[in-house]
């Protein structure tokens, strides 16, 4: 069996590592990077030398409708700047750096009705 590298992006470092260190049996090789989608180029050296990348991106957040009206301020990581916007930006960067796979699990339009493909 070839070694397996697991490098983890996580906006809180310390959080990740002790999620990975109750949940990986002594998994000792991830490598978690600080970073966020809504900042790729920050962090997306990282990516050379990665085969394959992987993400489970969740905003976190349901779509408020008052957001879609216009009648309050949109939140950094409301959906579209994370399932749409940073996963491209994620794409781009994959393959300037030769990243061969990517697969992508994400939220969008998951959970609400308030999410403008449900609403229109």
């Amino acid at each position: 069996d070839p070694k397996i590298q697991v490098t983890v992006l996580a906006r809180d470092p310390a959080k990740a590592a002790q999620l990975f260190q109750s949940t990986t049996n002594g998994l000792s090789d991830i490598q978690i990077i600080h970073g966020d989608l809504t900042d790729v180029s920050s962090w997306s050296h990282h990516l050379q030398h990665i085969d394959q990348v992987v993400t489970l991106v969740s905003s976190g957040l349901r779509t408020n409708p008052f957001v879609l009206l216009g009648l309050l301020p949109e939140p950094a990581n409301i959906s579209r700047n994370m399932d749409h916007i940073g996963i491209s930006h994620l794409a781009d960067a994959s393959a300037k750096h030769g990243v061969k796979r990517i697969v992508a699990v994400t939220t969008a339009s998951a959970g609400t009705a308030y999410s403008p493909p449900a609403m229109f």
